[in-house]
């Protein structure tokens, strides 16, 4: 009502794009860091892989080896609020109701705390839940596509654009691709390393939001921008 501007960040989806020509235990890393961290309560946390199909299979067998080793308590730590787990276990359920294969985690464990296991969800299918809402705890999702093109478009379909990665050992390749990625930030070989930079902006396109903060734009999103001039009679 009363025309006052803001600035919205309003929470992620994102994408981590692997290519066939990727670091496999630097991706593999990154996507455990990027999925698990603060038990996935991180609004650029990696929610959604995929994977080009020359590297899936040993991507995944990565992954899942990966993430079954991480220790509750320790590697983990529990979700916010009992609220926050039911919501988790909700979009699961409602995956691996709808095919989609549970190759780690999956449940909340008998124990003391609001735990839930780190999860690598396969199989999903297009349009469930788990694929379009925020999960904002330790799950994600990995699927195969068959070129960049496939990627990009994989990555772009949804309705959140904060940020999303690139893994791949070609500068110019992982150039090209972030170019087309409908997000805020990409990282190349790396995830969320720039929320910590004053110099870096930091927002999101569709339901991610509108506008910047850090940065010299964080600054003028701040400002209000006046033009003085005189005219010197030239004109």
């Amino acid at each position: 009502a009363n025309l006052v501007p803001v600035v919205l960040e309003l929470g992620g989806k994102d994408p981590m794009v692997v290519l066939d020509d990727a670091d496999l235990g630097r991706a593999v890393e990154g996507a455990v860091w990027g999925a698990y961290l603060n038990a996935g309560q991180i609004c650029s946390g990696v929610e959604r892989i995929y994977v080009q199909q020359p590297l899936y299979d040993e991507f995944t067998d990565a992954l899942v080896r990966r993430t079954r080793e991480l220790r509750l308590g320790e590697d983990v730590g529990p979700l916010i609020s009992e609220e926050r787990r039911a919501r988790v276990a909700e979009l699961v359920d409602d995956a691996v109701g709808g095919g989609a294969h549970a190759l780690a985690g999956g449940r909340a464990p008998e124990r003391q705390g609001w735990f839930y296991e780190p999860t690598v969800l396969s199989d999903v299918a297009r349009g469930a839940r788990v694929e379009r809402e925020e999960v904002f705890g330790p799950v994600v999702t990995i699927a195969g596509v068959e070129s960049d093109a496939a990627a990009i478009r994989a990555a772009n379909d949804g309705p959140f654009g904060l940020s999303a990665s690139v893994w791949t050992r070609d500068d110019d390749r992982a150039r090209r691709i972030a170019e087309r990625l409908e997000v805020g930030s990409v990282w190349h070989n790396d995830v969320a390393y720039s929320y910590g930079a004053a110099q870096a902006s930091w927002g999101g396109r569709k339901q991610s939001g509108f506008g910047r903060t850090h940065s010299k734009h964080g600054l003028y999103e701040l400002s209000a921008i006046k033009l003085v001039d005189r005219d010197a009679g030239k004109v």
